[in-house]
C-alpha cells in the first residue's frame, strides 16, 4: 500500500491513504475523520504490527492506550450517528401523523436537509402519487419543497434560493391563485435580496392582477411586539426593511388563529413565520383563515391555510348534563356499555379509554331524547292540553290514560329543561362571574326587575 502522509494529531496517528494494493497482511483501516483519505490503523493480524509502523514514524505510544482511544472515538461517533438516525425517524413519523390528521392537498416544506439523490424516493414513499418541485438548483440541501396532490394543478413560475413561486389550481375552486413559499436567509444582507424578489414579483402585471399568497419562514419580525423580550430589544434596520417591503408590495397578514409566536429556542420566542396576502386575495377568498398549530416535531409551528369549506370545524368540548340521569333507560345503557368495554393496561388507562368511548354514546342518546329541548317541551305541553280538552269534553278511560301519558312526557321534559337551564346558568356565571360584562349587567337588570314592586292592587 502507498502512504502519502503521516502526522500526529492529539497523540493519534492519522494516515492519509491514497491507494491500497495489498491487504494480505490483515491490516484494518477505519475512517475516523469524515473526509476522504483519512484512516486510522486499528489492528493487525499478521505482518508488521501497528506499534512497528508507529515506531517507524518515531511514535512510542503505548498500544493499549492507543486502542482504548480508538474505541472511545468510534463509540462516541456511533452513538451520535445512532441518535441522529433516531431523531430523523421520529421526525418522519411525526410528519406522517400530522399529515394524516390535517389531510392537506398542497403545501411546502422548508429546510428539508435532504440530499438530491434521496428526495424523489422519500416523497414517493411518504406521499405516494404526489408531485413535488424544489430549488436544488440553488441549494444542495433543497431548502424549499413544493408538494401537491394529483387533483391539484401546479405550474412553477420562478425559483431562487429563498423563494419558490407557482400558480395553483385547486379542484374545488374555479379561480387560480399565486403561491410563494419563502425560506428567508439567516443573513440580513441576503434577506435584502428576498425583499427585492418579492417586490419584483408584486410588480409583475400577471401576478399583481391575481390572488397572491406568501407563506413561510421569513427569519425576521416587523415589530418588537413580535418578540417575547419586547422590553429589551429595539427596532432594527432589518425590521424596518421588512416592514417597508410589505408596504411596497401591498401585503398584509391574513386573519389567523393559534399561536402568535411561531418559533422558539426555549429562551425566546418570535413570530418568524407568516401567511401574507394581497387585496385581491381577500376579495376572492374573504372567508380564508390562517392557522398556526403546535410545534410538535419542529421548533417552528406549522402554518396552515383554510379556504371556505376547508375552514376547520370548531371543536366543542364534551358536556354532561344532569338531566340525562333522569331518563329511566340511561343508567342501564351506561352500565351495559361500561362492562362491555375491555381494554388492556392499568386501571387508570382502562378508565380513561372507557370514558372516551362513552362520549359518542352519551352524545347520541342526548340528541335522540333531548335535542331541541325547549321546542319539545312546548310541543309536549300542547299535546297535554289537547288531551285534557278531549277528556273534558268526552270523559272515558282511554282518554284518561292518554292524558296521563301526555302529562308524564311533558313533566319529564319540563324537569329536564329546568335542570338544563339551571346547570347552564351556573356554567355561564362561572365563566363570566362578576366581571363588568354585558352578561353581568343583564343579570343584574333581570334580578332587579324580578324584585321590583311596580304597583299595588
Amino acid at each position: 500500500m502507498l502512504l502519502n502522509t503521516l502526522q500526529r494529531v492529539n497523540d493519534i496517528i492519522i494516515v492519509t491513504v491514497k491507494t491500497v494494493h495489498d491487504l494480505s497482511k490483515g491490516q484494518l483501516y477505519v475512517d475516523l475523520s469524515g473526509s476522504p483519505g483519512f484512516s486510522l490503523i486499528a489492528s493487525s493480524s499478521s505482518g508488521e504490527s501497528s506499534s512497528e509502523m508507529a515506531s517507524k514514524s518515531g511514535d512510542e505510544e503505548n498500544t493499549e492506550d492507543f486502542q482504548d482511544e480508538f474505541i472511545d472515538i468510534i463509540s462516541k461517533r456511533s452513538k451520535k450517528q445512532l441518535k441522529d438516525k433516531e431523531k430523523s425517524r421520529a421526525r418522519r413519523r411525526g410528519f406522517r401523523k400530522w399529515f394524516k390528521k390535517q389531510k392537506p392537498i398542497f403545501g411546502g416544506l422548508i429546510e428539508t436537509h435532504v440530499q438530491p439523490a434521496k428526495a424523489t424516493n422519500i416523497v414517493s414513499r411518504t406521499l405516494p402519487g404526489w408531485s413535488f418541485a424544489n430549488n436544488y438548483e440553488f441549494s444542495d440541501l433543497g431548502k424549499i419543497w413544493l408538494l401537491w396532490h394529483p387533483s391539484v394543478h401546479v405550474s412553477v413560475i420562478s425559483k431562487s434560493l429563498q423563494v419558490v413561486t407557482s400558480r395553483v389550481k385547486l379542484p374545488s375552486f374555479n379561480s387560480e391563485f399565486i403561491v410563494s413559499v419563502v425560506y428567508g436567509s439567516n443573513c440580513a444582507i441576503e434577506r435584502r435580496q428576498l425583499w427585492l424578489e418579492l417586490e419584483a414579483t408584486a410588480n409583475n402585471p400577471t401576478i399583481a392582477s391575481s390572488p397572491w399568497l406568501i407563506l413561510g419562514d421569513f427569519n425576521e419580525i416587523i415589530a418588537t411586539s413580535e418578540h417575547t423580550n419586547e422590553a429589551n430589544i429595539a427596532t432594527t434596520r432589518g425590521m424596518r426593511e421588512f416592514r417597508e417591503c410589505l408596504l411596497r408590495c401591498d401585503l398584509s397578514d391574513l386573519a389567523y388563529r393559534g399561536n402568535s409566536y411561531t418559533w422558539t429556542n426555549r429562551h425566546v420566542s418570535k413570530k418568524l413565520d407568516r401567511i401574507l396576502v394581497n387585496d385581491i386575495w381577500l376579495q376572492t377568498f374573504p372567508d380564508s383563515l390562517a392557522v398556526f398549530g403546535k410545534l410538535g416535531i419542529s421548533d417552528h409551528t406549522p402554518s396552515c391555510l383554510f379556504l371556505d369549506q376547508f375552514r376547520p370545524k370548531q371543536k366543542r368540548p364534551f358536556k354532561f348534563f344532569a338531566h340525562l340521569n333522569q331518563h329511566p333507560e340511561f343508567p342501564d345503557i351506561i352500565r351495559g356499555c361500561w362492562h362491555a368495554f375491555n381494554f388492556a393496561g392499568s386501571h387508570q388507562l382502562s378508565i380513561s379509554k372507557k370514558l372516551k368511548e362513552l362520549k359518542p354514546i352519551i352524545r347520541s342518546f342526548a340528541k335522540e331524547n333531548y335535542s331541541n329541548l325547549e321546542k319539545r317541551v312546548v310541543e309536549a305541553f300542547d299535546t297535554l292540553t289537547l288531551c285534557q280538552q278531549f277528556t273534558l269534553s268526552s270523559p272515558s278511560p282511554s282518554a284518561a290514560i292518554a292524558e296521563e301519558e301526555a302529562h308524564r312526557k311533558w313533566l319529564e321534559l319540563a324537569q329536564a329543561e329546568d335542570s338544563f337551564l339551571r346547570q347552564r346558568s351556573r356554567i355561564q356565571w362561572t365563566s363570566f362571574g362578576d366581571a363588568s360584562t354585558a352578561f353581568y349587567h343583564r343579570s343584574i337588570r333581570t334580578r332587579r326587575d324580578q324584585n321590583q314592586i311596580g304597583h299595588f292592587l
